[in-house]
């Protein structure tokens, strides 16, 4: 596969055909991973959005650690790189679905990226963070999910708070309980209880 082509494309106008050659690019690293990990590197590595974008969304598509668990710091390196990325795109597929895909599938070996990225105070960084857990992985990962949202819980930005809440209505569809007990009965809780039923 030819990486002048794939940039070209995961660049073009159409949104369909963007869309495809991410995918296009998720099943290139499938069948040759360093090749194709090789564009992804030069992708993170531009200020073009849809570029950078391509350096992510494949990872919310497939999962290429299970049988190579070697790669896995590889690819949090380069989500790293584009936590503090606002380009709306590049958000959209990074905590949702790159960094979701990654805590449901290998939530041990991901937790202690999760947890020093909730440390910094980068208000992009803990959406992304908090975001990774209103997909599916906030469903299968509640107790990974709720260990991680205490360290975001009394951020009082709204964009970050807006997160959590949507994270823990996710978790609560599936685990009302343990989102009570999370909860603590102070102002605080019921401030994020109320915050939650918007976002259901």
């Amino acid at each position: 596969m030819n990486r002048a082509e794939m940039r070209r494309r995961l660049t073009a106008e159409d949104w369909r055909e963007r869309l495809g050659a991410q995918y296009a690019v998720s099943v290139w690293l499938a069948g040759d991973f360093e090749t194709a990990f090789a564009l992804v590197l030069e992708c993170a590595a531009t200020d073009d959005p849809w570029l950078n974008t391509g350096a992510v969304a494949p990872f919310g598509m497939k999962d290429f650690c299970r049988s190579h668990p070697d790669r896995l710091p590889r690819i949090m390196a380069v989500l790293e790189d584009q936590l503090t990325n606002r380009a709306d795109p590049v958000r959209r597929n990074h905590g949702p679905y790159a960094l979701g895909l990654l805590a449901r599938t290998h939530p041990a070996a991901v937790r202690p990226y999760l947890e020093e990225w909730a440390r910094r105070d980068d208000e992009q960084t803990r959406w992304n963070v908090a975001s990774a857990f209103t997909q599916a992985t906030g469903r299968h990962q509640p107790d990974l999910a709720l260990r991680v949202l205490a360290m975001l819980v009394d951020d009082g930005r709204g964009y970050v708070r807006r997160a959590v809440a949507r994270a823990l209505a996710n978790v609560s569809r599936h685990h009302p309980r343990k989102v009570t007990a999370f909860l603590s009965p102070t102002g605080e809780g019921r401030a994020l209880a109320a915050l939650m039923r918007d976002k259901r």
